[in-house]
């Protein structure tokens, strides 16, 4: 799944400023959105209440949470926001995804070096890790998964 989202050239999402649809359950369970200026997936619309950048490596994490949602994202969304394992393993796959391709694309003729990738996985460890997502997991723990995925996926 993640290097066809990935290979995608133009991703079909819709992108608007608008809060999803089910924002009053989300901001109970994340209060912290709003500060982090977070961008939220419902189906195949990518909401973008506060209006942040919209980076391809965004918009890649983002279509990956719409095809985790299926045929149902008011269950996905469900299921997120009561079951912190769920989220962890979730957002693994999302970052995951999204560290794959900036480790795997080419910026003026050249890969990201090594210790660019390493800072990206270390700035999501802390962004997983941390209060966004509820605490749900430790920061080692969370960089231990990120880079067992790109490892995986490499294979």
């Amino acid at each position: 799944m993640l290097k066809k989202v990935i290979q995608q050239k133009k991703i079909k999402m819709q992108i608007k400023n608008t809060f999803p649809p089910n924002w009053n359950e989300i901001k109970k369970v994340f209060p912290k959105a709003e500060e982090q200026q977070a961008v939220f997936t419902f189906g195949e619309t990518l909401h973008n209440p506060f209006k942040a950048e919209i980076t391809r490596d965004l918009e890649i994490h983002e279509a990956v949470h719409s095809k985790q949602q299926g045929k149902d994202p008011q269950e996905w969304w469900d299921r997120y926001c009561k079951e912190p394992e769920f989220r962890v393993e979730e957002e693994t796959i999302a970052y995951g995804t999204q560290l794959y391709y900036l480790k795997n694309t080419k910026v003026k003729d050249r890969y990201l070096p090594s210790r660019v990738i390493e800072w990206y996985i270390d700035k999501i460890a802390q962004t997983l890790s941390g209060k966004l997502y509820g605490e749900c997991i430790t920061y080692n723990k969370a960089k231990t998964r990120l880079r067992h995925f790109i490892r995986e996926v490499d294979k």
